[in-house]
């Protein structure tokens, strides 16, 4: 049996869950009302997905929207259509492991960005941009100039994943534990993950405590640094860690 998540008084979109309705092929049904009043009877994973976002009257509706732009192709999804979904995943959905850095604080986006193609119209230009600074094939992320503030696009642009990992505004003291039970003490995600050929985006869902491992390494906060004795090995550029 699919699990059946309560998303009573969620928002997606235009579109505010009112209560569950049963199960189609082990998949949730819910009963949506729009914003411009209809219901609507919908599957609550392409809810949470972003592949509905209202009852069909925005600008003809999600399927004409997707036959349009084409970047939200399952098989073939576009990096921004994937910036767009994360970003409306971490503002909306409740039952997502970033929703209370996000959503969870009031963090909100444009209105007119739960239409992709709005979206796109507005942050386009600037992933290219990106993509010619850093290269095609380099990862990067959606970053809020203002840690604060909303996503929109005064407040928007593309950097490298590496950079928002290292961003010193979100830099904490974290204690690493190696395969071989080696302990060391780090606040640079991306640099330490450099070093010991981690991935940064990986380490930073194990300190989230949204994965329990990552190569067979541990991570987690220190969060009253007072606690611990630190020898600073400024040369090797490695932080090891005793404990008193």
């Amino acid at each position: 049996m699919g699990r059946k998540l309560d998303l009573t008084g969620q928002r997606f979109g235009k579109l505010m869950a009112v209560r569950f309705v049963g199960m189609k092929n082990d998949r949730s049904v819910w009963l949506f009302k729009c914003d411009c009043g209809n219901l609507k009877e919908a599957l609550a994973k392409e809810v949470n997905r972003g592949k509905l976002s209202s009852c069909g009257c925005y600008r003809g509706g999600e399927t004409r929207l997707k036959s349009i732009h084409g970047d939200g192709s399952k098989k073939n999804e576009h990096p921004l259509h994937k910036f767009w979904r994360y970003m409306r995943k971490r503002c909306n959905n409740k039952n997502h492991d970033s929703y209370n850095n996000y959503g969870g604080r009031g963090i909100t986006y444009d209105s007119n960005w739960d239409n992709y193609e709005n979206f796109k119209e507005d942050m386009y230009f600037k992933y290219i941009y990106a993509t010619k600074k850093y290269g095609k094939n380099t990862q990067l992320s959606i970053e809020r100039r203002n840690a604060n503030g909303n996503y929109c696009f005064k407040n928007c642009k593309f950097i490298l994943l590496n950079e928002q990992q290292g961003n010193t505004r979100v830099q904490k003291w974290f204690v690493a534990i190696s395969p071989d039970k080696k302990e060391y003490v780090a606040k640079n995600v991306a640099k330490f993950s450099r070093k010991y050929n981690l991935n940064p985006s990986h380490v930073g869902e194990c300190l989230r405590q949204e994965s329990i491992h990552h190569k067979k390494w541990t991570f987690e906060y220190i969060k009253e640094i007072k606690k611990h004795n630190l020898k600073v090995e400024t040369k090797r550029l490695k932080l090891c860690y005793q404990k008193k």
